[in-house]
């Protein structure tokens, strides 16, 4: 019975239904900051190089000027790791904090269908948007996060595990994601 019951929610239209919460719309919107790797890449670039350029200086200039402004580079470079360590957690939680309050807060419950063909509802619209126009998909601890790629950059839509019914449901939702949508690497 297992097997026609999957087969029926994979193949049918199943709803949801979800008001997001604070802690949902903070963690994926940190799991996107995350999935953005070439911001990551670049600041590590950067500062890498600061951090080598100083490394050279220090060790291999013969002007004690030379050896200050190494050491100098080896400092900001570290300065500023542990700044974007430090301070980016905090920067982070109250900038999202506020993109919730006024983009959530007040808003009615997200209601969302889905088949094999795509879903409906996560893009704000009644029509079924077909999986294809997803870029990616990710899973959290308490959310599964639809990417789509727009002229404006890289969108997203936080689904909570939590509106599932049960967990055979949410594992049948995740199986036909996985199989349609590409998982970012």
């Amino acid at each position: 019975e297992s097997a026609s019951q999957s087969s029926r929610s994979i193949v049918g239209d199943q709803m949801i239904t979800y008001k997001l919460e604070e802690s949902e719309f903070l963690e994926g919107m940190g799991a996107m900051v995350l999935w953005s790797r070439n911001v990551i890449l670049s600041a590590a670039i950067f500062f890498g190089s600061v951090f080598v350029v100083g490394i050279f200086l220090t060790f291999f200039s013969t002007s004690a000027d030379m050896v200050a402004v190494g050491r100098g580079y080896i400092g900001a470079a570290i300065v500023a790791v542990i700044a974007t360590v430090v301070f980016r957690p905090i920067v982070f939680r109250r900038k999202y904090a506020r993109n919730f309050k006024r983009l959530f807060e007040h808003r009615d419950p997200t209601i969302i269908t889905w088949a094999k063909e795509g879903i409906t509802g996560p893009l704000g619209n009644a029509e079924i948007t077909p999986w294809s126009r997803f870029s990616g998909w990710k899973q959290t601890h308490s959310t599964i996060l639809l990417y789509t790629r727009t002229a404006r950059g890289t969108g997203m839509h936080i689904i909570p595990k939590r509106a599932f019914p049960d967990s055979i449901l949410l594992n049948e939702f995740i199986e036909l994601v996985g199989h349609n949508v590409a998982s970012p690497n």
